[in-house]
């Protein structure tokens, strides 16, 4: 998990923060697909059972796209 951190870390902002909304929407999908969960050790996985912390992640990885394209 390091070592993608540490590519996703060279990424310009703007394609970090497409990654992180393709990912939420990747796990929503699972998630509504009844798909079995993820690795609970995994980041984002670690908030699976957490629905008001993912929303805040979404929301705030939303909010630094719109401050980043303006």
């Amino acid at each position: 998990m390091d070592e993608i951190l540490s590519a996703i870390r060279v990424l310009p902002i703007r394609d970090r923060l497409k990654l992180v909304e393709r990912v939420l929407h990747d796990i929503n999908e699972s998630h509504r697909a009844g798909e079995p969960r993820r690795d609970p050790r995994a980041v984002i996985g670690s908030f699976a059972d957490i629905a008001d912390v993912m929303e805040q992640i979404a929301a705030s990885a939303l909010a630094d796209r719109e401050r980043s394209e303006h």
